[in-house]
């Protein structure tokens, strides 16, 4: 069975105790966090974390994964040793995995700069490796210049490395064309974890990324992938990941992260009759 969680971007500047009970009053299953600009969780030095952990614990809560920033582009000894230590910290506090971006950023397909694919590769197969000492998973999100499926599989293939999984943002494979069904049969037996979002195109051709909206406001098939993973088995989280922190069209729609919740319930709830 599919389990719900959400991605504490939705509410950085909230004290964790206030994340907690959020996400417990709402039903959730587990929290995603995003980890601050420092790779450190809601600003926590390392004598606070014991105690974090213990509130987990009685929140009935789990940790699904981390969030992190790091973006790998081209080999960068800095970014791998950045790597391990939320690899490491992933493993001291029970998450599964920590999600990592590949390739450069940008709204508009012309924007794109270049990566280096075998560099990816190197930094992949080292924090792999590393992630195996310490018990935690390298994730790699369909995103940027890997927003599909198709090409996420070519870079299983190429790393070799089994403890390398995947997580499907539901809207980016969208954006660039890759149905649903197609990006379920790449994903299928290396997908890990799924970001529940909406959104529609642009008027701009350029345009690479959609315009947020609220979920079941946007044209992103949302059920057509619930199905697809039915049809895998998927019993991951289905976590939300609502990005208010940086896209302006987000902003201010919501008074607070309970009404989000309450919200993202309602719309799996709605959207998952028969699926979920």
């Amino acid at each position: 069975m599919m389990k719900r969680a959400f991605s504490t971007v939705a509410c950085m500047k909230l004290p964790y105790p206030a994340v907690l009970k959020a996400a417990k009053e709402a039903g959730l299953a587990a929290i995603e966090i995003r980890l601050d600009d420092q790779n450190g969780i809601f600003g926590l030095k390392d004598d606070e974390i014991d105690k974090f952990l213990v509130d987990l614990k009685e929140s009935g809560l789990v940790i699904c994964d981390f969030a992190a920033t790091l973006t790998l582009i081209d080999y960068d000894e800095t970014v791998v040793a950045n790597g391990k230590k939320c690899l490491a910290l992933a493993a001291k506090v029970g998450a599964k995995g920590v999600r990592v971006f590949l390739g450069p950023f940008s709204r508009t397909f012309s924007g794109y700069g270049p990566h280096n694919h075998e560099g990816i590769v190197k930094m992949l197969r080292e924090l792999c490796a590393y992630g195996e000492k310490v018990g935690a998973e390298v994730w790699v999100e369909t995103h940027n210049a890997y927003a599909t499926g198709k090409s996420l599989h070519a870079l299983y293939n190429d790393v070799g490395c089994p403890t390398l999984k995947f997580i499907w943002d539901v809207m980016h494979p969208y954006e660039v064309d890759e149905k649903p069904e197609e990006t379920a049969m790449y994903l299928r037996d290396i997908l890990v974890h799924v970001h529940i979002k909406d959104g529609k195109r642009f008027d701009d051709p350029d345009m690479a990324t959609f315009l947020y909206t609220k979920l079941g406001e946007g044209e992103v098939p949302v059920r057509d992938c619930l199905s697809e993973l039915q049809k895998l088995g998927y019993d991951g989280y289905l976590s939300l990941e609502w990005e208010d922190a940086w896209r302006q069209e987000l902003k201010g729609m919501y008074p607070d992260v309970s009404v989000l919740l309450s919200d993202y319930n309602a719309y799996l709830d709605e959207v998952g009759k028969g699926i979920l």
